[in-house]
C-alpha cells in the first residue's frame, strides 16, 4: 500500500470493504447476526476489562481470547452455560472480525499454518470431550413409519 500512488488508495480501500461486504452476505441473516452478536459480547466484555478490543499493544493476545471462552462457557456472558461448539464459533467470529477491522494478515486466533493456537485448541478439545452429545432426532426410515401406520 505504501508504494501506491496516493489517488488510487481510497478507491482500492472502498474496492475491498465492498468486497469485504458482499462476502460477508453470503452468510445467511441468522449466521450475520449470531456472528455480530458475539462479537458485541466480546466488545463489552473488553471494555468492562478496560482492554483494546482488536487486542493491539497486548503482549499475549491468546490470553484474552482463554478468559472469554471461560466466561462465555460458564454462561458470565450470555446468562446461559454453552457447549464447545458455541464457544468456537463465538471465538471465530471474533478473530475473523478483529482480523477485519484492524486490517491485519491474519485471525489472532490463528498460528502460522492457519490453525488454532494450541491454547485454544486444547481448551476446546478438553471441552469437547466432556460435554454431552447433541440431541439431535435422529431420521425415521419410510419404510418403518408406513408399516406402522397400515
Amino acid at each position: 500500500m505504501a508504494a501506491m500512488p496516493p489517488e488510487l488508495r481510497g478507491p482500492f480501500l472502498t474496492r475491498i470493504g465492498i468486497a469485504e461486504n458482499d462476502a460477508r452476505l453470503s452468510n445467511v441473516a441468522t449466521t450475520r447476526t449470531a456472528k455480530d452478536s458475539a462479537f458485541s459480547k466480546w466488545c463489552t466484555y473488553m471494555q468492562k476489562h478496560n482492554m483494546p478490543i482488536n487486542l493491539q499493544g497486548l503482549n499475549e493476545p491468546i490470553r484474552q481470547f482463554q478468559a472469554f471462552a471461560v466466561a462465555y462457557r460458564l454462561g458470565e456472558i450470555t446468562g446461559n452455560r454453552v457447549k464447545s461448539g458455541t464457544v468456537e464459533k463465538a471465538l471465530q467470529a471474533i478473530g475473523e472480525a478483529i482480523q477485519r477491522l484492524a486490517n491485519l494478515d491474519t485471525d489472532p486466533r490463528l498460528d502460522h499454518r492457519g490453525g488454532l493456537k494450541w491454547q485454544l485448541r486444547a481448551l476446546l478439545k478438553a471441552w469437547k470431550s466432556v460435554d454431552p452429545p447433541a440431541e439431535r432426532a435422529a431420521p425415521c426410515n419410510i419404510t418403518i413409519v408406513r408399516h406402522a401406520i397400515a
